[in-house]
């Protein structure tokens, strides 16, 4: 292959960190920019999880593919990642002079796992798939990434002369947010044939004939990065309907490239649909436009590989000059000081413990009796490869006695015939009845003394199992011991790397995601189970910690097992509104845990009298502290450590002193304890109930920063 690099741009190493190479959009952007590249005479490789097979077998892939943990120490001058889980694993690769985070949506719309931590993550360069999603992340970070638009390959989408087999062709994906449902009602209103290509594995240079064969290609997305399929329809001279779903405005011009309609308006989208197939003279006239405009704005992949090529070799110039010029360890000093950073910010809610001795709670003859069983116990809701592959690696990695309970929460039939071959145990709802329900059902079916609620879309490693056992055995009073997982929205447990060292997380301050809680049944048991009063799924993780630690128990993270983590990957891809869903479940935690008497701080009556003592016998500044490790202590009791920090806070707020140095210093640690936006509304709505009574609230919402108009 013969390299067309102008004689100014060296060649370069290009790694690409993917979450795997199966069919997408996102999927599809980058192995055609990684061709390009390749064609162009740089080298390119394609990093995968281990879990996901070298390979990919749906389309051209001129680069190399090897797993990830096998790479982090391996020279790379590009590292680019656009998956927004991922941003974790760039910390881990050594030897890489620019970090590119190459955005694809603004997956914030959809609540997707890790989106606004990636935006945040120090890169070295942003780049987006169009200006909408540009304008998306300069809104939410103030930094606008350069826009490198992609294309479509010519050889596989183009105009063809084909028959016209169906009405109406759109891509068919089963997520919700894809606005599928919406184009099935709009065709069904109008009597159009509907044809879906998803799931039918074509061959790519068939896809052009795909296309050809429809009248009309509809869109129904409700929020896209780009939106390659109508981009694609549009290649091939196909009219197009599509909602206004971000990306697209690309391309699709209203009544002059494309019929464009607002997302979710099935009326809309039908009216459309049927002025395309009834209006022969609109239809010519919208093909002729699109395809004068994919000519003169895009230049395909090799337009896309130039520009990503000229941007890229610029950095590095820069970045490879300023290095020889100051210190060839500034790379290295840049990533220490944001592992710094994590590393305090992750102090700051936890403390390390010792380890357990290995082997913890074994019998006198040096292993656990059989009667020591783990229930296993995990949801499922269609999605069927995550169960599976989450079913291998429990059959595959778990060195204990156990039982696998899956409960299914309402899936298609293959799903559920599935769980049943692949279950010890197992319960078929007819619908949804959410997270906490499900797993409450699960331990209903459960003979062990030790319970394991693990999200289906895991992978478990070695030994994970018996070390989060000797962890609960070999420490007191442990409510809860979780993993560090490789995705999730939590820097508590998110890592890219395993470490001999196990957390206690502080009470009430930052609870873990429950991708993975394993706790001793009997522990289960006294706290009442999960709280199914959360719809379908959400906070009642948060919730489960905050009763473990009222009643308490101790809430762990052992770093010592890292889980594969995808994320949302059963819930995520299958809630349109999820969003919503998550805003009602964090009102309810609040309102739940905004009384007093759950947490078992005090009666009122000894709580305002301790309050009204402070207020009488503080005069100065000097008097404060020892005043108010008094009150903690009083108010402490029974390992409630939580409480002597609201009985400081409390009273604090409490005092009527000057504006003095100190009182700014006080009240900026307060808004720092309050920072989390969960805690700090339940801390402001309970101090606000406890001292209402006093007649200080107003002053608690003036330290606190808090609106009096809000709750």
């Amino acid at each position: 292959m013969s390299p067309v690099l102008p004689n100014e741009v060296m060649a370069v190493h290009v790694a690409f960190l993917e979450p795997h190479l199966r069919v997408a959009g996102g999927i599809r952007r980058v192995l055609e920019l990684g061709n390009e590249l390749v064609r162009r005479g740089h080298q390119v490789t394609y990093l995968l999880p281990s879990s996901e097979p070298l390979a990919c077998d749906w389309m051209e892939c001129l680069g190399r593919i090897d797993h990830i943990e096998a790479c982090f120490q391996r020279p790379f001058d590009v590292l680019v990642f656009n998956e927004e889980s991922q941003w974790a694993l760039a910390d881990l690769f050594k030897r890489v002079d620019l970090t590119v985070y190459y955005i694809l949506s603004y997956a914030v719309l959809y609540d997707k796992a890790g989106s606004r931590q990636s935006y945040r993550y120090p890169v070295d360069l942003r780049l987006a798939n169009s200006n909408w999603t540009a304008d998306c992340i300069e809104q939410e970070i103030g930094v606008r990434p350069i826009v490198v638009l992609g294309g479509a390959n010519s050889k596989h989408f183009r105009p063809v002369k084909v028959a016209k087999r169906y009405d109406v062709l759109t891509y068919g994906s089963e997520r919700p947010v894809k606005g599928t449902a919406e184009v099935e009602e709009a065709c069904r209103r109008v009597g159009a044939r509907l044809e879906k290509y998803e799931g039918k594995n074509l061959p790519q240079e068939r896809m052009a004939y795909e296309y050809c064969a429809a009248k009309v290609f509809a869109v129904g997305s409700y929020v896209e990065g780009f939106g390659q399929p109508g981009f694609e329809a549009l290649v091939c001279g196909v009219p197009l309907v599509t909602t206004d779903n971000g990306g697209c405005r690309e391309y699709a011009i209203d009544e002059e490239t494309a019929l464009v309609v607002p997302p979710k308006d099935v009326d809309a989208l039908a009216a459309a649909i049927q002025r395309l197939l009834n209006d022969h003279e609109l239809a010519s006239r919208l093909r002729r436009n699109g395809l004068k405009l994919v000519e003169e704005k895009f230049g395909g992949w090799s337009e896309c590989a130039r520009r990503f090529e000229e941007i890229v070799s610029a950095r590095l110039d820069a970045r490879r000059r300023l290095t020889l010029a100051i210190d060839r360890s500034y790379s290295d000093r840049r990533w220490e000081t944001h592992r710094r950073i994590r590393a305090a910010q992750v102090a700051a809610y936890t403390r390390t413990i010792p380890l357990p001795a290995a082997g913890a709670g074994e019998d006198e003859q040096g292993g656990r009796s059989e009667r020591e069983l783990t229930s296993v116990i995990t949801l499922s809701w269609d999605q069927r490869h995550y169960t599976e592959k989450f079913v291998e690696s429990v059959r595959a990695n778990t060195d204990m006695p156990h039982e696998l309970i899956i409960v299914d929460n309402g899936s298609e039939g293959a799903t559920q015939s599935y769980v049943q071959e692949a279950a010890d145990k197992h319960l078929l709802n007819p619908e949804n009845v959410g997270f906490a329900k499900g797993m409450n059902q699960g331990a209903e079916l459960a003979e062990g003394k030790y319970l394991a609620f693990v999200n289906n879309d895991t992978v478990l490693p070695e030994a994970w199992l018996s070390r989060l056992l000797d962890t609960i055995n070999g420490t007191d009073r442990v409510g809860i011991v979780t993993p560090t997982v490789t995705a999730g929205g939590s820097f508590v447990t998110v890592r890219a790397e395993s470490h001999d060292i196990v957390r206690e997380i502080l009470p009430f301050s930052l609870p873990p995601a429950g991708v993975c809680y394993v706790m001793p049944r009997s522990t289960f048991d006294d706290v009442g189970g999960w709280c199914e009063e959360y719809r379908l799924g959400g906070a009642e993780d948060v919730d489960l910690c905050f009763t473990m630690w009222a009643r308490g128990w101790r809430v762990l993270v052992d770093e010592r097992v890292l889980v594969e983590h995808q994320s949302k990957g059963t819930a995520g891809a299958q809630l349109e509104n999820w969003e919503e869903i998550w805003r009602q479940n964090r009102e309810l935690l609040i309102d739940r845990w905004s009384a007093a008497e759950p947490l078992s701080v005090g009666t009122d009556e000894e709580v305002e009298a301790l309050l009204e003592e402070v207020r009488v016998k503080t005069h100065g500044v000097a008097e404060i502290g020892p005043l108010l490790d008094e009150l903690g202590a009083r108010l402490a009791g029974q390992a409630q450590e939580r409480a002597r920090e609201r009985a400081m806070l409390a009273a604090g707020v409490a005092q009527s002193w000057r504006e003095t140095a100190r009182q700014r210093e006080v009240a900026a640690n307060l808004r720092k304890r309050l920072s989390a936006s969960i805690l700090r509304q339940i801390y402001s709505r309970y101090l606000g109930k406890r001292l209402q009574a006093l007649g200080i609230a107003p002053l608690l919402r003036r330290i606190l920063g808090i609106s009096s108009g809000g709750k």
